[in-house]
């Protein structure tokens, strides 16, 4: 079975909804091909900022908690909690880091 990431999940459905939709609504042409890899651009950089933000946040929150520096052996749990999926379909600080 092959497991994908949540970033190339993201990938896939930009660029597929990039080309079906996007391109085919602006007429297939130059200017369309511009404009859809405008969009494939933008969901790329914001999943790229979104998830570097995240993991930051998450360094510093679990420094301040333990009251050390991280390690490089504090970090598989780092990306453990980013990777993480709420529950509960909800946005935000709460379902990030699942306060309820």
């Amino acid at each position: 079975m092959i497991r994908l990431s949540l970033a190339s999940l993201l990938l896939s459905a930009t660029a597929a909804f990039a080309y079906f939709i996007t391109s085919r609504l602006m007429g297939g042409d130059y200017d369309a091909a511009v404009i859809s890899g405008g969009q494939v651009a933008a969901g790329l950089a914001t999943t790229a900022v979104g998830m570097s933000v995240m993991q930051t946040l998450t360094e510093r929150l679990m420094t301040y908690g333990l009251g050390r520096k991280l390690e490089h052996t504090d970090m598989p749990t780092v990306r453990r909690i980013v990777r993480r999926r709420p529950r509960r379909r909800t946005t935000g600080f709460r379902s990030s880091f699942g306060v309820s």
